[in-house]
């Protein structure tokens, strides 16, 4: 395992991943996903993503990340409304790793003493080993 990222300290340097979490020249990026409700009354859902765990992006579906082919996205839920564009990535070449179980979550949440917030559910599933999750079929 290599050093942490710049600027990364306590918890977070912890759940840093050497291995193409962020953007390097000619290698795969990993992308971890949060899905979300947007509002009280459970109308829509909200994707927030990170490549590193200290930057955070919000996009209303997978088809507004940036991924490219070879990427790897690794979510906690994947919507019914959210199918679609899950697909389309499928097709041009990136991979979709899912979550196996919710309770993962907020075990290692706990765990880490992060915050029950989106961002903290985040670095939680950043923290998960690759046994936990998945993989979507490609042949969408």
């Amino acid at each position: 395992m290599g050093e942490a990222a710049p600027g990364l300290q306590g918890r977070e340097a912890l759940l840093w991943e050497q291995d193409g979490t962020l953007p390097i020249e000619g290698k795969w990026v990993k992308y971890f996903c949060d899905v979300h409700r947007k509002a009280k009354n459970g109308e829509g859902y909200k994707i927030t993503f990170t490549t590193d765990g200290v930057t955070f992006r919000h996009v209303d579906s997978f088809g507004d990340i940036p991924a490219k082919s070879g990427d790897k996205i690794y979510i906690d839920t994947l919507p019914l409304q959210h199918t679609d564009g899950a697909i389309e990535l499928l097709r041009c070449g990136v991979e979709f790793y899912c979550l196996r179980r919710l309770t993962l979550i907020k075990e290692r949440r706990e765990k880490l003493k992060l915050p029950k917030t989106v961002r903290g559910d985040i670095k939680a599933l950043m923290g998960l080993e690759e046994r936990w999750f998945r993989k979507l079929p490609d042949n969408a």
